[in-house]
């Protein structure tokens, strides 16, 4: 994020409530929290969503689980494009789905041919999870 953030010269605060952004940012946390722990009640799961989102955005994480919950129950597009695009990126890290969250997904997730192959360890990977950083994240800030 770090880096996103001084190649774009910071990211605007609105850019953390485009719909897109919600879902990818919101899907990317749910995932890695389930890499790191066993998180078993949806009330603790979005504990944890919200705070990580804030300390991400440095914004109040109040407003992002009434968001995220509006956009979901709604089936926006773009939020769901965020979520899609998200579990691919993980799969693109890590070669494997997190908790069965992508099970059945992989056929809608948008972009699926720039999956890197083979190991994080493979020549070429970092390079490629950059650039699907790039595509999944920076391109969908607005400015």
């Amino acid at each position: 994020m770090a880096r996103s953030r001084q190649r774009l010269d910071g990211i605007p605060e609105q850019a953390w409530f485009d719909p897109y952004i919600v879902g990818f940012m919101v899907m990317l946390i749910t995932l890695a929290a389930r890499r790191a722990v066993n998180i078993a009640d949806s009330q603790t799961l979005g504990a944890v969503q919200t705070e990580a989102w804030s300390q991400i955005t440095s914004l109040r994480g109040d407003a992002i689980g009434e968001e995220t919950l509006h956009l979901s129950a709604s089936g926006h597009q773009a939020f769901e494009a965020g979520c899609r695009n998200a579990i691919a990126f993980d799969l693109a890290l890590y070669g494997t789905s997190s908790a069965g969250v992508a099970d059945g997904v992989s056929d809608n997730i948008d972009e699926l041919e720039l999956y890197p192959t083979g190991s994080p360890h493979s020549p070429g990977h970092r390079e490629r999870i950059l650039a699907l950083w790039q595509l999944y994240f920076e391109s969908h800030l607005h400015r």
